[in-house]
């Protein structure tokens, strides 16, 4: 069962909220002072800390990736209309607020960061966050006779925010509770509704066109 200690008093600097132990005045950092960053902080979630917990402060929000170009580029020297396969591979990562990958971090300095989040998420939301999706699939593309088509998708993501919270034993840089704000995207493979993949066309280029030749 998770530990939960009272916290008594909240500042903020460089975007990591604080709370001083047992202190009931706001603590506001200044710049050229020994505050740690976010970064050095979130490195002793679960790992020099006695409490470390994410804290949503919503649901995800899905949307549509950036539109890119998938498969190749097909070419129809004609006569007539042609429906050609493009087949495709499509890979989609997370990024974050931190500026650490979750993608390999089942293991090393930020092991215990992404045990934390994963963990409130799937309690929180019912279903497990994926940090990379890949896409593997094949769409038929129609070409007009000397045209060229190819696809663009845009890949289902989530996003999220809150704030991680860190209790430490003893004080650290002053204080005994740290919260830092948190936001990531990831992929959303099951969010279908959300992806789109369309088809794109135009004429071949004289360059191009010397294929047919």
């Amino acid at each position: 069962m998770r530990r939960k200690k009272r916290v008594a008093g909240l500042g903020a600097s460089l975007g990591v909220g604080l709370v001083a132990a047992f202190c009931v005045n706001v603590t506001v950092a200044r710049a050229g002072d020994d505050t740690p960053t976010s970064l050095e902080l979130v490195r002793l979630c679960n790992k020099g800390t006695d409490f470390c917990q994410f804290h949503p402060s919503g649901s995800p929000t899905l949307f549509a990736g950036d539109a890119h170009q998938i498969g190749s580029t097909v070419f129809n020297c004609g006569p007539g209309t042609a429906l050609k396969s493009v087949s495709w591979t499509d890979s989609s990562s997370e990024s974050n607020s931190i500026g650490v990958s979750f993608v390999n971090a089942t293991e090393g300095e930020f092991a215990g960061l992404l045990g934390a989040f994963k963990t409130e998420f799937a309690v929180t939301y019912g279903h497990r966050w994926g940090s990379s999706d890949s896409t593997t699939r094949a769409t038929d593309v129609k070409v007009a006779a000397g045209g060229k088509g190819w696809l663009v998708r845009a890949a289902p993501m989530q996003r999220i925010s809150g704030t991680f919270e860190l209790h430490f034993k003893s004080r650290f840089s002053g204080h005994y509770y740290w919260y830092v704000p948190f936001t990531i995207t990831g992929p959303a493979p099951d969010a279908t509704n959300i992806e789109t993949v369309i088809q794109r066309e135009g004429p071949m280029t004289s360059g191009e066109g010397a294929q047919c030749a």
